[in-house]
């Protein structure tokens, strides 16, 4: 087994590399994933990557009828590549850079 693989996570026309490390114990690969916090990522329109665990975003609005999570993974602004990836877009204006 490799010790390690890359994904390639594309949104926006941009792309954003994540290296993902083997845990011997698990078995499993587990992300580096970028503190997008830390060091704010922005794609060519503007739109900032975040993670889906992130919360308490005063714009989040739900994506499920009733339930009020608070975190961008249930948000409705929240874009990912493929469903159950951590990383994504906000896709709110009030995230945008840069507004056209």
């Amino acid at each position: 087994m490799k010790k390690t693989i890359t994904r390639t996570f594309c949104l926006d026309g941009d792309i954003c590399d994540v290296v993902f490390r083997l845990d011997e114990s698990s078995g499993k690969y587990l992300g580096d994933y970028p503190d997008f916090e830390m060091n704010p990522r922005y794609t060519e329109s503007g739109y900032l990557w975040t993670e889906a665990v992130r919360d308490e975003c005063s714009h989040s609005e739900s994506a499920y009828s009733d339930i009020e999570y608070g975190d961008c993974g249930s948000c409705k602004y929240f874009l990912r590549e493929k469903t159950g990836d951590l990383i994504g877009i906000c896709t709110h204006e009030k995230h945008r850079k840069n507004k056209q």
